[in-house]
């Protein structure tokens, strides 16, 4: 689950760089971005770039920080982690476990790509 939300974070990143592109770079109001400002440490006057910034930083983060805990173990990703030990536990090397680590590295690559390429939308 831990790739899904830097999934998740990364989706966020794609959708808002998606709605930047048409409505050009729009400051977020409180009103429709309130949770997302405050999740995302956004202060007043952050625009649409500035989310997708912090989202993207976001869900790096969470990858770094899964990274941090299966490094060493030979490429193995179990079911959870111990959040008093970071050690690996539960089921061991499960397949979607693998999957969603390569999905989220996926959305990733697509979002970069499309940061990188302002002309091109996100397919």
């Amino acid at each position: 689950m831990t790739a899904v939300l830097a999934e998740t974070f990364y989706l966020s990143a794609q959708e808002m760089l998606e709605q930047s592109r048409v409505q050009g770079d729009f400051f977020l109001s409180d009103a429709d971005h309130k949770d997302w400002k405050e999740l995302l440490q956004l202060g007043e006057g952050s625009t649409a770039s500035d989310f997708v910034e912090n989202a993207k930083n976001a869900g790096d983060s969470v990858m770094a920080r899964l990274y941090s805990h299966v490094k060493n173990e030979e490429g193995r990703i179990d079911e959870q982690i111990d959040r008093e030990t970071g050690a690996q536990k539960s089921a061991k090397t499960l397949t979607w476990s693998h999957a969603n680590v390569l999905h989220a590295l996926h959305i990733r690559s697509k979002l970069a790509s499309a940061i990188e390429s302002p002309l091109e939308f996100i397919q």
